[in-house]
């Protein structure tokens, strides 16, 4: 007989576990469609993200409906400026320079160089853009 094995969970937009609710390792999670994540309670006792970047022109949690506050790391692409941008612990920053996406998958590029659309994150190889984060097929 299956049993069903369930994680503490919400579906509210911005919503995120407050870590004094969390033992060390617990995973929670949240299947907004838009805000959501999995998120884990590390041994310094705080929230970390794991998961896709948000993809909005408003930054994660800025109206938090759980607990505030971003994780180190965390990606977000601002599609109001067409920043890729990460959180270090205090700010949001951008990785670099603005970034659009490839048009075909032999584009010119800088190996390592990061590229994004409204669907899919891109790197380029050296040869050629790869996807990768939502899809990770080669064109």
């Amino acid at each position: 007989m299956a049993t069903n094995f369930l994680l503490k969970r919400s579906g509210t937009s911005n919503k995120r576990p407050d870590p004094a609710s969390m033992t060390l390792g617990e995973l929670d999670l949240n299947y907004d469609a838009t805000t959501g994540g999995v998120f884990y309670k590390d041994s310094n006792g705080d929230v970390v993200k794991v998961g896709s970047a948000q993809v909005s022109a408003t930054a994660p949690n800025a109206t938090p409906a759980g607990s505030a506050g971003n994780s180190k790391g965390e990606f977000w692409y601002d599609t109001g400026t067409s920043f890729l941008k990460m959180w270090n612990g205090t700010s949001w920053i951008s990785t670099g320079g603005q970034v659009t996406a490839p048009t075909a998958s032999t584009d010119a590029g800088a190996q390592g160089q990061i590229a994004s659309n409204a669907t899919y994150f891109y790197m380029y190889t050296g040869s050629r853009w790869q996807r990768v984060a939502w899809d990770t097929t080669v064109w």
